[in-house]
């Protein structure tokens, strides 16, 4: 078991835990599963409301986003549906993925190292629901809130009684309202915990809720510190895989340009290189999104100094091979982008894990390291009474060998 300080410096350690292949693996098979259904879902959303998916996929590629000034767009009511549930899916599909994540991560904690991929897929099997139903419910509590003050202001419209009424039962209003902001607050945390609270504990979802108030109105500010803490550390131990994913590619590209140059062709490396890096988050999509995202791009900007004497020129006639090659590249460079954002994804999943277990000795004092998983524990009985019983019933096993032996060997009386 890894002893922990149970304070601000655990939250340090999720840089490390997560760096993990089989966790970031997790959250790469899930993301990538995720964005393959939001593209598939938000290209047939834009086909139903008439916009040009040529246009669509020359602008956003692999990452199409209908509120970029690039290409906006205005989806139909069946191409909003379509959207959103494309958007709900890659949100399911990033909770169970952190839950399975945490679930590792809560056994490496534990002592137990080989917790494998597999077992926390069969985790996720059993108590996908509460992972799932727990943010779902206080959504759903918090409609009903809503519903139930436009009713009272409803209400309140009526002459007399209305009036009356509403103004006799302003306390009691004033404390559901209260109750409303702190809803309004859970909600927003369990889109955070709820993985790592189910996956350390494995409660269904009225204790995940529960877990989830009881958290909040006891170690707020712990919470809020510690998750400004760990989205600080997260992009830092993400810059340096990114620099390190850079420092590959840029190496892979010196080789294959110092092999063209040998071979008169180095112009081919280059065409090939720009035209795959349209496939990654295009410049106009970046920029309008936010300013910040200007940083991104800067990064992204440093990839082509891995070839010398690059020049980004993007040509409009290619032949079928090299349009071949450059998707395939492109779509490689692509895969690179999300397993960089799996590692971000893994540590903040890694950090809610040592969040939570921290705030859960702060305020029940009780240490989650140390319960033990009942997976484990059931077929351990079972073997050694059943290996007790074998050793009981040897000699006896024995003693009616001999006897039979006695009688095989005994010599039969002649008849007279």
């Amino acid at each position: 078991m890894v002893s922990l300080y149970f304070d601000i410096r655990d939250i340090f350690r999720a840089v490390k835990l997560g760096f993990a292949a089989k966790k970031i693996w997790i959250h790469f098979t899930y993301l990538f599963y995720g964005l393959l259904i939001y593209d598939i879902l938000t290209y047939i959303a834009a086909k139903i409301s008439g916009y040009d998916l040529a246009i669509m996929w020359h602008t956003y590629h692999f990452f199409p986003c209908p509120f970029s000034k690039a290409y906006p767009m205005d989806f139909n009511v069946g191409g909003d549906i379509l959207y959103w549930v494309g958007v709900a899916v890659m949100v399911i599909l990033w909770f169970l993925a952190s839950a399975a994540v945490g679930k590792i991560t809560i056994e490496q904690l534990r002592g137990n190292d080989f917790y494998s991929r597999k077992e926390a897929f069969n985790f996720i099997k059993k108590n996908w629901k509460a992972v799932i139903f727990s943010p779902i419910a206080l959504i759903i509590l918090m409609v009903i809130l809503f519903v139930g003050g436009m009713v009272v202001g409803a209400w309140q419209e009526i002459p007399y009684v209305g009036e009356i009424t509403t103004n006799l039962l302003a306390i009691p209003i004033f404390i559901v309202s209260l109750f409303f902001v702190l809803l309004v607050a859970v909600i927003a945390l369990s889109f955070i915990m709820t993985p790592a609270v189910v996956a350390t504990t494995k409660n269904d979802t009225f204790e995940t809720m529960f877990e989830l108030f009881s958290s909040l109105t006891s170690q707020p500010w712990r919470i809020v510190i510690y998750d400004i803490l760990l989205w600080i550390i997260a992009p830092l131990g993400t810059a340096l895989f990114f620099i390190a994913s850079f420092l590959g590619i840029k190496v892979m590209f010196a080789t294959y340009y110092y092999a063209s140059e040998i071979i008169h062709t180095p112009e081919k490396v280059n065409t090939l290189f720009a035209y795959a890096m349209q496939y990654l988050p295009n410049l106009p999509f970046i920029k309008s999104l936010s300013p910040c995202c200007q940083n991104f791009y800067n990064w992204l900007t440093l990839i082509p100094a891995g070839i010398p004497n690059f020049k980004p020129v993007f040509y409009e006639t290619l032949n079928w091979s090299m349009h071949l090659s450059g998707f395939i590249l492109g779509l490689t460079f692509t895969l690179i982008l999300l397993f960089i954002a799996s590692y971000l994804l893994t540590i903040n999943s890694v950090g809610q894990v040592i969040i939570y277990t921290i705030v859960r000795k702060k305020k029940d004092d009780e240490n989650l390291l140390e319960m033990l998983d009942e997976e484990f524990e059931e077929p351990i009985i079972p073997a050694i009474e059943e290996e007790e019983k074998k050793e009981e019933e040897k000699p006896e096993t024995e003693k009616e060998e001999k006897v039979e032996k006695r009688k095989r060997g005994r010599p039969r009386k002649k008849k007279e």
